[in-house]
Formats: structure tokens, sequence, C-alpha cells
């Protein structure tokens, strides 16, 4: 896929989006939802970085207060909340939860935790361009040549905030136009590691079968109601937290080239690919789109279980990547 057919398919994303928002508006009325900015560095710089109502992030953080308003948000918003949407639920404890296991501090596995939710306050809403949709997203399809891509930008967004500029017309991508690498290499290990926690956020999406396919108008309609129910089973019911708990660090993958990783990673969740995709959303069909705690048919659970535990893997991978790269640990 070139740069221009990409820029084209990115443009033709904002109709998606549009048409996305619609049909959620119709099924999922109640829910809370969650292309892309012009010009990331183009956004006007808040003096007081976060909002006062903390519900988003219309303008960049200026550095010097992007780690004290990361841990804010995620005190003040997230820690409290008994109802966490899956993307900060999931986000936050698979990122930490790998950081502890390949032995960095608690200090540091914080500042990654609290990083790794930043991607759904940051690039959500009409106020950040709705770049959620097409950068949280690597669509894969199956044709008569092989592996096609159809959709979004996860594996840029995925390198830039790690190694910088990736040569994409779009580039770079990386929050305020920064990667983990560029602070890393100022001895700015803090910050590093705040990008290395973003960074993990696309690599944990793209784990997941809806982030990857889209084989079907149900998989578009009840998208929220299987993230819901794997927020409710997390740490109660199905206990999914035990699976990403289960993965040791010697099973995480190894990373060599962050965009290629992401092509693999969505491979081994999408829908035409993916040992565990298709089978776990058509158990989530079969189970008739259930949201509680407990809920479910056991294939369902145990292939959710396996695309958990890839995840892990992945996200485990991209901490041991950048830490490795850039001699950080």
């Amino acid at each position: 896929m070139n740069q221009k057919t990409k820029l084209k398919m990115k443009t033709k994303s904002i109709l998606y989006t549009l048409s996305l928002f619609l049909l959620l508006g119709i099924t999922a009325c109640s829910k809370q939802d969650d292309l892309k900015p012009s010009n990331e560095k183009a956004l006007i710089e808040s003096p007081d970085g976060v909002e006062s109502n903390n519900q988003v992030y219309s303008s960049i953080i200026p550095e010097k207060e992007l780690i004290q308003a990361s841990h804010q948000l995620y005190n003040d918003k997230y820690q409290s909340s008994k109802k966490l949407k899956y993307d900060f639920i999931t986000h936050k404890s698979l990122t930490y939860i790998c950081a502890k296991k390949l032995g960095l501090s608690d200090d540091r596995a914080i500042i990654m935790r609290d990083a790794s939710i930043m991607p759904d306050v940051y690039q959500v809403g009409i106020e950040n361009g709705y770049n959620q949709q097409w950068s949280h997203s690597f669509m894969l399809t199956k044709t008569v040549f092989g592996t096609s891509w159809v959709w979004g930008d996860a594996d840029d967004d995925f390198h830039d905030n790690l190694d910088g500029d990736s040569g994409e017309i779009e580039s770079p991508e990386g929050y305020n136009g920064k990667w983990a690498g560029y602070y890393y290499q100022n001895e700015k290990k803090d910050l590093g590691d705040w990008y290395v926690g973003y960074a993990c956020h696309f690599m944990e999406d793209i784990g997941f079968v809806l982030h990857t396919s889209f084989p079907n108008i149900a998989m578009l309609a009840h998208h929220f109601d299987f993230e819901i129910w794997m927020d409710n089973n997390w740490n109660e019911g199905h206990c999914f937290i035990d699976d990403a708990n289960s993965v040791s660090p010697s099973d995480y993958h190894y990373i060599e080239k962050p965009k290629q990783a992401i092509n693999q990673a969505a491979k081994a969740s999408n829908w035409y690919y993916s040992k565990y995709g298709k089978k776990a959303w058509e158990a989530y069909e079969a189970s008739g789109y259930p949201t509680k705690a407990g809920t479910g048919n056991q294939e369902l659970v145990d292939y959710t279980r396996n695309m958990i535990k890839e995840t892990t893997k992945w996200t485990g991978g991209t901490i041991q990547y950048a830490l490795n790269k850039y001699q950080q640990w």
C-alpha cells in the first residue's frame, strides 16, 4: 500500500466514522462512545494543560506537565470509576502487568500505565479530529492476492511514538511530535517511559478482533457490547485479568520492527487469519451479545482468554523492544 493510496483511504475514513457514529447512536444510544487531525503540531498548546472538567484534552499538554496530568486524569476519572470502559481497564492492566513482570520499578510501571489510557482521551471526539477511529485500527482482509490492508493507521502511531518519523506523509505521529527514543536519548527516562506506555495502547487495541476486522454489520453494531462484556469480566466473573497475569515474560514476543509487529499482531487477532478472533466473535454472537459478568458460553470465554494472552505477549514485547533499543533497563 503506497502512501498516496493510504492517504486517500484515510480521507475516506471520515465518512466511515460518521456512518459508524450514526449506526451506534441508533443501536446503542445509551452508551458512551468512546480520523486524523490535519496537523498535530498545529494544535494550540494550553497553558494549563488539562481542561478543568477532565473530560477531553483538546490541546497538547506541555511536556513538563505530561506525567502529572496523565496521573491526575487516571486517578480522578478512571481509578474511582466503577464502570471503566474497556479501553481504560484493559490498557492500564496489561501495560502495568507487563512492566512489572519485566522487573521495572512501580514508579516506572505507573508512568507507563497512566500513559496507556491517554490515546483514548487525547484522540477521541470531534475536538481531536475523530483520530481514534482511524489510528486505533488496522483492518486486514483476505483476497486472492493474499493479505490486504483495508483501513486504519495503528502501525504508524505505534512506530512514531516509539521511534519517531516513519516516513509516511502524515508523520511524525508521535504525541506532540515526540517519541520514546527522543526522550531516552536526552536522558529523560520518565518521559521516555511515558511514550512507551502511550505506544502500548495501539498494540493492545490491535490484539483484539474488533480493531482488525469488519466481517459483518453485527460486529459494528455490537462492538461496544463486547468491550463492556470484557470490562465486566476483567476483575470478576471470568476474571480475564488472571489470563494476562499468567503469561510469562519469557513468552513475550520479540519485536524487531514496530510496523511489522503491528501487522503480525493484527493477523493474530484478525477474523480471517486468527486462531481465536473469528471463533471468539462467533461464540459471542451465539451467546446473544452478553454484557454482564459471568455470562457467555464456554467457547466465548476460552477464545477470549487466548486473545488476551496473545495481546499480553505483544504488549510485553513492546516494552522490551523500547528498553532494549534505547538501553533503558
